[in-house]
């Protein structure tokens, strides 16, 4: 049997994980492996998170923040990494902690960065304490901004 071929995601935005569950479906388990990379073991709903530093009403924060866990079905291929690539060269991820991933075929999904209330921690430990912070800073604000009419502003 031939070695499978390895597929590696970098960004577990939802670019990345619909890739990742597109090809996870689509791929013959026993010719192919998906590994998915991630520098938090959790996806953010961006748009939702937005409403999560504000207020708790609805139980949104567990819509927003979603354990990435769930990407891969049972049987097929797919894995989460969770790790930062610090560089890509000659067919192989490197990651900060020094493990390597080799792949045939690499998907760049890294999206983008968010600063101020969307600057979200890395680790699911400081993640209660962040969105309290945030909290308290929307409930003293004297005046508060929107710009823009898209999904953020509305």
């Amino acid at each position: 049997m031939a070695p499978k071929k390895n597929i590696v995601i970098l960004g577990a935005g939802t670019a990345g994980i619909m890739t990742a569950q597109g090809l996870s479906k689509a791929l013959n388990p026993n010719e192919w492996s998906i590994q998915l990379v991630s520098d938090r073991p959790f996806h953010l709903h961006y748009i939702a998170l937005l409403r999560v530093v504000i207020t708790d009403d609805g139980g949104l924060a567990e819509k927003a923040i979603n354990p990435l866990d769930r990407v891969f079905e049972a049987g097929r291929p797919g894995e989460v990494v969770v790790g930062e690539a610090t560089r890509v060269e000659d067919g192989v991820v490197h990651l900060e902690d020094g493990r390597q991933l080799p792949y045939d075929y690499l998907v760049l999904a890294t999206g983008t960065t968010w600063s101020g209330p969307l600057t979200f921690p890395k680790n699911v430990e400081d993640k209660d304490k962040w969105i309290a912070d945030w909290r308290e800073k929307f409930r003293k604000a004297n005046d508060i901004v929107i710009l823009g009419g898209g999904a953020v502003g509305i």
